[in-house]
């Protein structure tokens, strides 16, 4: 009910339900058209002139929402009763060009209506068509738009007589209003002011007969009506200044007339003292204290000349309001009343700004003013929570009404704001059209005493405004703002769309976010529930569900609607309105899950699935013994719609074991169920996106009701029941077609249970779309296990929802759902499958997705080893293979698209890559030779084509490859050779006992050793390429060594591992260099008792290292001959780990103590006294024959 500075009408809502109901939404909007010097429009407002007040009694005292215009705790605004035919002309009154004046006198019950041209008079509150008396006004000799001023002169029981002042002075008496219904050409007249006096601004009633007039340029008048001898007469008289009056005063009042201070503003009037009563009297800027005798003489006793600078320091020190100079506040003095303590309350407006960058605006506050000495004081000043929302032109009163000192009701042209005094309630009551007006607000007497009553007269009629003082005083300060915008809300979407409600609601200028979140939740939530405060008949049997259903579907479409409207959607956060629109979505669901109920249970079916879950889930929560448990669930436990899903699992599960066709029935009946609320849920959030302006991404805290656990078990389970009993329905189709051939007709309730599995898929995706959605939001940082989990499990869970759906023929679900969700793995999937497969799919889903689509497609050939589907494609799709080979490196296999597009260079690359990885021999030894050719190839294009200039891949490489492949060959002959002079064919694991025991006995007291030599071995006669490293072990550990031949070999493979690191080389030619040292006898070729010379060296020439070191005498070995001293150095533990990182702890210490061994050996063999004679005689043998 507040009005929004930023929102001055609230939007047109548009009739966007869903449903069939319609006939609640109401245009809340009204329009105004204004030309650029300020004329309004004088088209009618169609709002206005269509009110409909038909089916409305006069007053009536049963509290039907027909009469009431607005309601919460703590006020009630309703009709009181019509205008008279008469003031119809209301309706077409141009408030703005001219001033209308009104007053309700509660004293005489009559109320009082003056146009520039005519007043009319009428008793109020009548249950019977009210006598209207017109009488004409007095005709102004001023310009402008003012109008008369006029009061009810009450005369005792008889009917009260009318005076009527025009704006230049004419005063006219008629002591009956029954002149009125005659042309009312017998009057009382006199003039009140001089021509220098201004004009008339407005006439207070002093006492019966006594009347105070206050002019624009002069002091007041005093007005009295004198009777005699059943003649009347005017009397009237100047308030004298008397400035002899109190010495202390005279400075203040100086020279001053009222003339200077402004123009009469406002009169109110205070105690009786001594046979006198105060006047207070307002002015533009000033306020004078008058006392008024019972003799007629009045004195001004007090003046507070600068009020002005008074409130504007009230207003820097209460308010926060800054300035530099006061004037630019523009402080407009509105009117004044006063309390009981004698403290003044006056009405202001003045320019301020909320924000220091904002655009300043006229605000209105109350000011609490006590005169005490020479100058009074501000105690207190609370903002109204009223702005301008139109210029209101001549008709814009201001008044200013207090109940009981503790509250006040200011009357505003366009609305009544009503506000406590302590600041802790406030509200305001705006009316819908631009064209109407308030013209009167008066407190109504004789109420009950813990009520105020107000009367409140616009150009529809009189309402009544209750306020329960005691009730604002009780409330909670801490939820008085959220209950105040719940309030609002609430009547907005009660009482708003009522098309005779003359009110508008609106929230106010300044809102809390907080609260607003908090009150638009929880009339969200006492919708759904049906709480009393949105649901008048809570509690009362309900015949009429489906219309109840649809109304709280259309409250919440307007709750929803109203904060749009009012420019409150952005604040609201994500999680709240996600909370509005879930609560809405479950309300429509709910109305169609009702009116598929009743259809569904004019079938002849005994059983309801249906019924069963709700008393389930009824059975759980309190409820009455003797209620309709299903009706009390859609009034009052909508909100329990995911945990109804959960009972139809329960009850879907109980009937295992049931008649197929039974139990097919109820699954059917539950996925019906089922698809009906996240059908319908879906639906509405589709059609009302725009009103919610939800965030797609779902970064709220809270997850989408349809995307919970529980829904989606819920589903997952449904579909999977769906899938066993369509299994069954197929497997004894298959025997009744087999039985009776053409003759078979498959079973209706299976042919449903195939269309539910396609719903049911589509809705376990869209649900599970979202929690993925959902998860993936940054706001989930502490839930990456969950999300993690959940994609893992959604990615098994398409697979198995596509699986079910081709099963049972459901293809062109399965294809939609792929392409829709963009799940390329599975349409790809989908194409190669044998029942749903489709070769031209594939090419339309590459000219259609492109790389999104063939990077999983690719990947999919990959994992099934479909690579002659990939390779056969069309040569225009070759560069997505291109591009899926770069971002998904595979050069196991690009190279046959390499050497496809002639790229021999990266062909050979990718070969050389993965021949170093490759486990099988033979595949080895292909990968390598086809690189070597294909490098030759690149090297002889570039030799054709100088300009290219790319780095060339060294053959060596290769060459150590095919070497190294070689080397192993000759092995795994060599041993297959020893295993075939065996009678008998060995197990795997004898024949490597049998090579070891012919081949590598000289290593069987190093337990590591032989264990890594067994290793080796197996891998070879197994045909598994061998490490480098491993190779070498190999060859150097044979008893019987080929002349020194498999040590040279060894260095030279050694040489030919360009990628080796240096210190990994240095350990092997160590090893390499001890196992030659120590290979030989050296004691024995130290014995040399009875030899001669020739016959010493003859035992050296026959050593393994004389001959390694005679081979190797070419400069090409320099740095590749090793002394005993260096080869004494064995690697480290570290070392050793590194090499075989698989190998425990133990098993390294068993390999470090053999190598222990070797160097123990090597230090006592002598070899290191005779290396430097072996190493000379092989020099100079190898000279000898050059």
């Amino acid at each position: 009910m507040f009005t929004s500075t930023s929102a001055p009408h609230v939007g047109r809502v548009e009739q966007r339900r869903v449903s069939s109901k319609t006939g609640l939404r109401a245009n809340l909007s009204s329009s105004t058209t204004q030309s650029e010097d300020g004329d309004v429009s004088m088209e009618v407002d169609n709002q206005l002139r269509s009110m409909d007040t038909s089916g409305i009694s006069d007053r009536d005292e049963d509290d039907s929402i027909a009469n009431i215009y607005a309601k919460s705790g703590e006020m009630v605004a309703s009709f009181y009763s019509f205008l008279p035919p008469e003031l119809q002309v209301l309706r077409n009154a141009d408030f703005y060009h001219e001033e209308y004046k009104a007053y309700i006198d509660p004293a005489t019950s009559h109320t009082v209506l003056i146009s520039p041209t005519t007043t009319w008079v009428w008793r109020h509150g009548q249950n019977v068509p009210s006598t209207c008396y017109i009488f004409p006004t007095p005709a102004s000799k001023t310009s402008g738009p003012h109008s008369a001023s006029g009061c009810l002169v009450p005369n005792g029981n008889r009917e009260p007589g009318l005076l009527l002042i025009s704006p230049s002075g004419e005063a006219r008496f008629w002591d009956s209003l029954s002149y009125g219904l005659s042309g009312a050409e017998r009057f009382y007249t006199a003039q009140v002011l001089a021509p220098t006096d201004g004009i008339v601004s407005g006439i207070y009633r002093y006492t019966d007969s006594t009347y105070i007039v206050v002019t624009t340029a002069s002091l007041p008048y005093r007005l009295t009506i004198v009777s005699s001898l059943g003649k009347y007469s005017i009397r009237v008289a100047a308030f004298q200044r008397q400035t002899s009056y109190l010495s202390r005063v005279t400075s203040i009042f100086s020279a001053s007339t009222s003339g200077s201070l402004g123009a009469a503003v406002s009169v109110a009037f205070g105690k009786v003292i001594h046979g006198s009563r105060t006047l207070w009297l307002l002015l533009e800027s000033a306020l004078q204290q008058w006392q008024l005798s019972e003799e007629g003489f009045e004195k001004m006793v007090h003046q507070e000349s600068h009020l002005i600078e008074l409130i504007a320091g009230g207003l820097a020190q209460f308010d926060g309001v800054r300035f530099k100079d006061f004037h630019e506040l523009d402080i407009e003095l509105l009117d004044l009343n006063v309390l009981k303590s004698s403290e003044l309350v006056l009405l202001i407006a003045f320019t301020g700004r909320d924000d220091p960058e904002a655009q300043p605006q006229r605000k209105y506050a109350l000011v609490k003013l006590v005169l005490s000495g020479e100058r009074g004081r501000v105690t207190q000043v609370q903002a109204v929570p009223y702005r301008n929302r139109f210029d209101l032109g001549a008709t814009s009163p201001c008044r200013l009404i207090i109940l009981r000192d503790r509250f006040a009701v200011i009357h505003f042209g366009d609305s009544v704001a009503l506000t406590a005094l302590n600041g802790k309630y406030n509200t305001l009551l705006p009316l819908r059209s631009h064209l109407d007006r308030f013209l009167s607000v008066t407190l109504h007497t004789g109420v009950e005493v813990e009520t105020e009553e107000l009367i409140a007269l616009n150009a529809t009629g009189l309402m009544s405004i209750r306020i329960d003082l005691d009730a604002i005083a009780r409330g909670d300060p801490h939820t008085r703002e959220a209950g105040l915008l719940q309030n609002i809300m609430n009547q907005a979407i009660l009482y708003g769309p009522l098309s005779h409600n003359p009110l508008q609601f609106t929230f106010p200028p300044q809102v809390d976010e907080g609260s607003l979140v908090q009150g638009a939740e929880a009339l969200s939530r006492a919708v759904l529930e049906s709480l009393p405060e949105v649901d008048k008949q809570s509690g009362v049997p309900l015949l009429d569900l489906s219309s109840q259903l649809g109304d709280r579907v259309e409250r919440l479409h307007l709750l929803i609607d109203f904060i749009g409207a009012n420019e409150a959607l952005t604040s609201l956060s994500q999680d709240c309105r996600l909370t509005l629109a879930s609560d809405a979505e479950k309300m429509f669901a709910a109305e169609q899950l009702w009116l598929w109920h009743n259809s569904h249970r004019t079938q002849e079916r005994q059983r309801s699935v249906l019924v069963d879950a709700i008393l389930l889930r009824m059975r759980e929560v309190p409820h009455r013994e003797d209620a309709d448990l299903v009706r009390d669930f859609f009034r009052y436990r909508v909100g329990d719609l995911p945990e109804l899903l959960n009972h139809l699992v329960a009850i879907v599960k109980s009937t295992d074991g049931e008649d197929l066709e039974e139990q097919s029935q109820v699954v059917a009946d539950a996925n019906d169920v089922a698809s009906i609320i996240i059908r319908e849920a879906f639906r509405h959030r589709r059609d009302f996106e725009g009103p919610y302006r939800l965030d797609t991404t779902w970064p709220a805290d809270q997850c989408p009701w349809t995307a919970e656990s529980l829904v989606l078990q819920a589903l997952d389970i449904f579909l999977a029941e769906t899938d066993a009993l369509l299994e069954e329905h197929s497997r004894r189709a298959g025997l009744e077609r087999a039985e009776n051939g053409d003759l078979f007709h498959p079973a209706d309730v299976g042919l449903v249970l195939k269309s539910q599995s396609a719903d049911l898929a589509r809705f376990i995706f869209s649900c599970c779309r979202q929690r993925q959605i959902w998860l993936r939001h940054a706001n989930r940082g502490n839930r990456e296990a969950e999300r993690d989990n959940f994609e893992q499990e959604f990615s098994r869970k398409r697979r198995t929802v596509f699986q079910s759906l081709v099963r049972h023929d459901n293809i062109d679900t399965a294809y939609d759902l792929a392409e829709t969700y963009g799940d390329f793995r599975n349409l790809a999937e989908l194409c190669h499958d044998p029942k749903s497969g489709d070769s031209e799919r594939t090419k339309n889903y590459i000219e259609r997705y492109g790389e999104a689509y063939t990077m999983e497609l690719y990947q999919f050939y990959v994992e099934r080893h479909m690579l002659q589907a990939m390779f056969q494609q069309e040569e225009r799709f070759s560069p997505y293979i291109d591009k899926f080979f770069a971002e998904h490196p595979q050069p196991r296999l690009s190279w046959i698209q390499d050497l496809r597009k002639e790229r021999f260079g990266q062909a050979a690359e990718s070969l050389l890559e993965v021949s170093e990885r490759e486990p099988c021999l033979a595949v080895k030894h292909v990968m390598l030779s086809m690189g070597y050719l294909a490098q030759l190839s690149e090297m002889d294009a570039e030799g054709e084509d100088p300009e290219k200039d790319q780095p060339e891949l060294e053959t060596e490489l290769f060459d150590a490859g095919l070497d190294l492949v070689s080397v192993q060959e000759l092995l795994a002959q060599e041993f297959q050779d020893i295993l075939a002079q065996e009678p008998f064919t060995q197990s795997s694991e004898v024949s490597v006992l049998v090579i070891m025991k012919k081949n590598f006995s000289n290593v069987q007291d190093r337990s590591g050793m032989a264990m890594m030599i067994r290793r080796y071995i197996l891998q070879v006669l197994q045909g598994q390429a061998v490490e480098e490293q491993d190779i070498i072990d190999l060859i150097s550990s044979r008893d019987h060594l080929v002349a020194g031949a498999d040590f040279v070999s060894a260095i030279k493979l050694v040489q030919g591992f360009p990628n080796m690191t240096d210190s990994t080389k240095d350990i092997i030619l160590r090893g390499l260099w001890r196992k030659a040292f120590i290979h030989d006898d050296w004691q024995r070729v130290q014995q040399t008792a009875g030899l001669t010379d020739n016959q010493i060296n003859n035992r050296i020439r026959a050593t393994a290292l004389y001959a390694t070191l005679r081979a190797i005498t070419d400069p090409s070995f320099d740095g590749w001959r090793l002394t005993p001293t260096e080869a004494s150095q064995i690697p480290s533990f570290q070392s050793l780990g590194a090499r075989w990182p698989t190998l425990s702890s133990d098993q390294l210490k068993e390999i470090e103590t053999d190598l222990k061994k070797e160097r123990d050996r090597l230090e006592t063999s002598g070899i290191k006294r005779l290396y430097d004679q072996v190493m000379r005689l092989a020099v100079d043998d190898q000279a000898s024959l050059s």
